[in-house]
């Protein structure tokens, strides 16, 4: 394995400077919430199950690509229409949603919040 042992040289210059990182930028609060298309008992029971307390937590946009999938959130249009599908097993699939914690829309749409 070879390491530096100096700055390297540049053979050629960078075309452009770099794009500033506006999307790591913007910062999104978001809320946790027992899946409504549940019934009141079973939200009860998701609620104490994943100790969902009424708080909210912020998080730089770009990180609900990992937000998502890491937590078994839906992280597309497609899946959180699956989730909140009263005639399927959705609601059992996903109990637990992220939504924005103003607006309560889920928190997938803010993937790329930011960017150009």
């Amino acid at each position: 394995m070879s390491r530096f042992l100096d700055l390297p040289e540049l053979i050629v210059p960078a075309p452009a400077p770099p794009r500033k990182d506006t999307a790591w930028e913007v910062i999104i609060p978001v809320r946790f919430i027992a899946n409504p298309t549940l019934n009141k008992a079973q939200q009860e029971v998701i609620k104490r199950d994943y100790l969902l307390e009424p708080s909210e937590f912020n998080i730089r946009a770009p990180m609900i690509f990992y937000l998502c999938p890491e937590n078994n959130l839906p992280k597309t249009d497609d899946e959180y229409a699956q989730a909140t599908d009263a005639s399927s097993h959705g609601p059992f699939i996903y109990p637990v949603l992220a939504v924005h914690a103003q607006t309560g829309e889920p928190i997938h749409k803010y993937r790329h919040a930011g960017e150009r």
